[in-house]
């Protein structure tokens, strides 16, 4: 350490309590206060068990700065906002002198939504690199292109589609002044228009004060550092000021003419070019074609043989099973995922010499359907079990069939992977001695929690109200009454033994005392409506008082709903209502098994529906998890990736690629960080009555980010569609019917519309509320309908009109009448809002012309046969009842989407009817490709019928550019895909925007307290 600062000390305490360091590198930025600086980087001398108690991940830290040699700080007070937002270096010295330095980190991209900048540090003998140092700092924090540095061999060799060796060569000539082949004469004019884009680009930011200088404290003296205020926006408009003014350009001659208007004009003349760019500077797992004889040859092996697309998806998933273990199969309803997946299992097993032990943790209704009969078909030297329970594990594990050479599928229901005893707090709740604040020897009681195992207090850091400027920033004190309501990541664990503090609710499971004494004691928590509480009214009702207060002071609804589960939890503790009892199967989930038995056991795990494990909290996604961390190698299959809120790939991402996600700076609770990083972040604050402003916690919305695509998707996922198999399936036709209302059906949907517009007042959760009748009266004008004030006050009643001049079903019946008489193709017509009646309606109509006609209808409701029987028929036989249907001589099918919209395969049927549309992407992706699959032999055709001028129009138009949206994170791309993948507004917020102008109305905003 430099001798002329061993007398620089940083006073520092985190809240716990206080440290003393020397330093010898300390850079900060000034605040608003002038007594407050923000540490961007500093260097810390002590033990290294000193410094670990300073350095926790989410304290902060604050202090003092003592003998400057040049200038005085005593005055000035030094923070830290939180030690997570540092990298950390640490350089081993002697016992007494180890050294730690923080530097703040650069985000992988720059959130535009919080004040995070990177900052940058050199010497001032380099003062002449800084410019290009801040062009590369703002290229690496954006999304937007900057024009490339093609002094890096790499990116020279990508834009010149050569060799990086051919880069090097062409550098290393122009650096001796040799500029003789075309390649060189390029390479030049692209260093020139280079340095052109630095300097422009760093000389805008200065004039715009976005070069910050900081402070450089301590030594070294000769450091300069600079903190650059990046904003995307402002970046696009300095780069396209620069461009439209001529003072950068893109090229020295420029090849583009004004017959490029948009995305979609100027994609197909370079797309080969985009192409061969990317092929050139990423290695890809797998290219088109360049397919191993060996894989061929076990493709023979199979009971059905892969087309052409098929089998570059296979040996795709196998070469990238064998290079890092995951493979996600993202494909179109009718390609053949349940077979792709299965035979890359199976051709891995193979490659490896080792026999397939597959275990496919599948959506119930799927088992027989897609799981059971089609890989039948195709693995046909395996041989399929059922996994319903811990014991068929046992039982198989027994019978040696996970050792065994014969090739083996395992078939595992998601509910029985989950399925298992529930759990609840062990924590003891005891009265225990405080010594009172300020007088000696005397002491109050309070209830408090124990931790069982070590006998410690639970507590919990609240930040100190004290003003003693000496006072800790924070204490810790008792956790408060519900605590364990629920279990959360916070009280899973004691924070001083670190034992587990949750257990089983098994009602036979007893202490050994009370087995031997034959009176089992009353458990210390009772299972409430707000939770697990102690048995104790009286901390009960203080806790409502207190939720009272809080509600009286800043009325919200999540604390109103809090308040009536307090007193709901009252009512049934005093007895007066009846106690809410845990339901519970007394069984061990047969994941939580695998995981601690099993592990390694299986050679493969196939999850299908992958998208539907995205919610971190649910059984079924923490089950996926357990799964996934017992077996080696894993297969994942959906659909439809994502549902336009970039954080539901984020636990997905996780569990699947956890070393890639932690490069990327994640940890598993930073869903909302890549959320923001990504996605769309609302920022909302509040502003008070005496006008200041607090922030609330961010609001997601949907958009995201294309950059998502080459960061996570690219090197983890195959990617295939319908268009890919177009060779051998069918043609598919889409045809917009448009229907116009009658007169009398106009009238009534004006007043509906005018009562609506009464109703809501510009309020789009009311809205949200109202949209269903809206849209389903045109359908059935024939039922009435009230319309009531957020008072509940009746203020419209639909107008009853008759269905004898019904156009929307002569519309349908013209259709029927042409795909079944003239094209003999039965018909599936797709209805949503089903609660009025409509599937029997529509049913009654088509049967007045004689067709024969089935509906088919959730499992708690029955569905009609074409025969007119009625059968409430299971989520697992659905498939199975069309198909008998079938073969009853149905022509027509009528059902929700919703319960086709997975795994069903309706090759029977070829076009379909969109008689009523709803907003959920997801869903409308996957039910629309239930006819068009592979086995089809007839052209299909998609019908989307709506009353023109109407909810119906604009629902239907506002779904075509979700589901471009969707597409285009999966390749499919065109301008309205760029648009759509970024749009920050939900369906709902959509339709109320346009439904709200056409009636005059001022949008609410909303109401940040709700």
């Amino acid at each position: 350490m430099n001798r002329s600062l061993e007398n620089l000390r940083l006073d520092l305490h985190n809240g716990e309590r206080s440290f003393n360091f020397n330093t010898d590198l300390l850079i900060a930025k000034r605040t608003e206060k002038d007594t407050e600086m923000e540490i961007l980087a500093v260097s810390l001398y002590e033990t290294k068990s000193e410094l670990n108690k300073l350095i926790k991940k989410n304290n902060r830290a604050s202090g003092k700065i003592h003998g400057h040699p040049l200038y005085s700080y005593d005055n000035i007070k030094f923070f830290i906002k939180k030690f997570s937002d540092f990298e950390k270096r640490e350089a081993p010295g002697t016992k007494h002198h180890h050294r730690v330095t923080l530097i703040r980190k650069k985000d992988l991209v720059i959130d535009q939504t919080v004040e995070s900048f990177p900052i940058v540090m050199l010497p001032k003998t380099q003062a002449e690199q800084l410019q290009t140092i801040v062009f590369e700092y703002v290229r690496d924090n954006i999304v937007s292109p900057l024009f490339p540095d093609v002094r890096i061999p790499q990116v020279l060799a990508g834009e010149l589609f050569i060799s990086v060796e051919e880069a090097k060569n062409i550098l290393l000539n122009i650096n001796n002044g040799i500029i003789e082949t075309e390649n060189e004469k390029i390479t030049a004019d692209m260093l020139e228009m280079y340095y052109q884009w630095v300097d422009y680009l760093v000389q805008e930011l200065a004039k715009r004060n976005r070069l910050q200088p900081l402070e450089v404290i301590v030594c070294p003296r000769d450091l300069i550092a600079y903190e650059i205020i990046i904003n995307e926006s402002e970046i696009r408009e300095i780069v396209s000021r620069g461009l439209i003014a001529g003072w950068i350009k893109v090229a020295k001659s420029t090849t583009l003419t004004n017959r490029y208007d948009s995305f979609d004009t100027y994609m197909p003349d370079y797309a080969s070019t985009f192409k061969a760019r990317i092929e050139s500077i990423s290695m890809a797992q797998h290219r088109y074609g360049e397919t191993r004889e060996k894989t061929l040859s076990y493709l023979k092996r199979l009971g059905k043989q892969p087309i052409s697309v098929q089998v570059d998806a296979i040996e795709a998933g196998v070469k990238s099973l064998n290079n890092q273990k995951r493979v996600n199969i993202v494909g179109e309803p009718g390609v053949g995922k349940t077979y792709m997946m299965s035979s890359i299992a199976f051709l891995d097993s193979l490659y490896n010499k080792k026999a397939m032990k597959l275990l496919v943790l599948s959506p119930d209704h799927l088992i027989e359907s897609a799981w059971q009969r089609e890989t039948e078909e195709t693995l046909i030297e395996a041989s399929y079990h059922h996994i319903n329970s811990v014991s068929d594990a046992i039982r198989y594990k027994q019978q040696g069939f996970l050792k065994d050479n014969k090739p083996r599928v395992f078939i595992l229901p998601q509910n029985s992977a989950k399925s298992g005893y529930s759990l609840m707090p062990m924590v003891r709740w005891e009265t225990h001695l405080f010594p009172l604040e300020e007088q000696p020897n005397r002491y109050k009681s309070q209830k408090v929690f124990v931790c069982p195992h070590c006998g410690e207090i639970l507590k919990k850091r609240i930040k100190n109200t004290d003003t003693n400027p000496n006072a800790t920033k924070f204490i810790y004190v008792p956790v408060g009454y519900d605590h364990f309501a629920t279990e959360r990541y916070n009280n899973r664990k004691c924070s001083s033994c670190s034992s587990v503090l949750w257990g089983t609710t098994n009602k036979k499971a007893i202490s050994y005392k009370e087995f031997s004494s034959g009176e089992p004691r009353e458990s210390t928590f009772m299972y409430t409506s707000a939770g697990f509480l102690p048995r104790d009214l009286r901390s009960l009702r203080r806790l409502i008082e207190n939720t009272r207060k809080k509600y009286d002071e800043k009325p919200t609804k999540a604390k109103k709903a809090q308040l009536a589960e307090l007193r709901s939890a009252e009512l049934q503790m005093n007895g007066t209502t009846k106690v809410k009892t845990k339901v519970s199967p007394h069984k061990v989930p047969i994941a939580d098994y695998i995981f601690k038995k099993l592990k390694n056991e299986f050679t493969h795990l196939i999850i299908d529906e992958v998208h539907e494990i995205q919610n971190s909290t649910s059984a079924r996604t923490q089950a996926a998890g357990k799964l996934i961390a017992s077996v080696p190698k894993v297969i994942t299959g959906t659909g439809t990736l994502m549902n336009g809120y970039a954080k539901s790939l984020f636990f997905t991402f996780f569990m699947l690629y956890p070393k890639k996600m932690k490069k990327a700076g994640f940890e598993i609770v930073d869903g909302e960080k890549f959320q923001v990083a990504f996605g769309v972040t609302e920022k909302r604050y509040r502003l008070t009555s005496d006008k200041k402003r607090t922030t609330l916690a961010p609001k997601s919305k949907p958009g995201i980010s294309p950059i998502i695509f080459p960061m996570f998707l690219q090197s983890t996922s195959v990617f295939i569609t319908l268009d890919d198999l177009s060779s051998a399936l069918p043609t598919i036709d889409t045809k917009v019917v448009e229907v116009e209302p009658s007169q009398e059906l106009l009238i009534g949907k004006r007043e509906l519309e005018l009562a609506v517009a009464q109703a809501t007042k510009g309020d789009i959760k009311l809205f949200k509320a109202l949209m269903p009748t809206l849209y389903s009266y045109l359908d059935m004008p024939t039922l009435q309908r009230e319309i009531k004030d957020e008072d509940g006050n009746l203020i419209h009643l639909t107008k009853l009109i008759s269905n004898d001049d019904d156009k929307k079903i002569k519309a349908l019946k013209s259709i029927v009448k042409k795909e079944i008489v003239h094209n003999q193709n039965r018909v599936i017509v797709y209805t949503y809002y089903t609660n009025d009646g409509i599937n029997n309606y529509i049913k009654e109509k088509l049967e007045e012309d004689g067709y024969r006609v089935t509906v088919l209808n959730k499992n708690t409701e029955h569905s009609i046969s074409c025969d007119g029987s009625l059968k409430k028929v299971l989520k697992n036989k659905r498939e199975e009842y069309i198909k008998n249907e079938v073969k009853k001589g149905t022509e027509i099918l009528i059902t929700n989407p919703e319960l086709v919209k997975t795994g069903t395969n309706l090759i029977d049927f070829a076009p379909i009817v969109r008689y009523q549309m709803d907003y959920q992407v997801y869903t409308e992706r996957q039910a629309r490709g239930r006819t068009r699959r592979i086995g089809q032999t007839k052209d299909c055709t998609i019908y989307y019928l709506y009353y023109k001028q109407s909810l119906q129009e604009d629902i239907t138009k506002l779904m075509a550019t979700k589901i471009v949206a969707s597409e285009a994170i999966e390749g499919k791309m065109d301008s309205r895909g760029l648009d759509a993948i970024t749009n920050s507004r939900t369906p709902e917020e959509e339709l109320a925007k346009k439904f709200f102008e056409t009636m005059g109305l001022k949008q609410k905003k909303i109401k940040l307290n709700d």
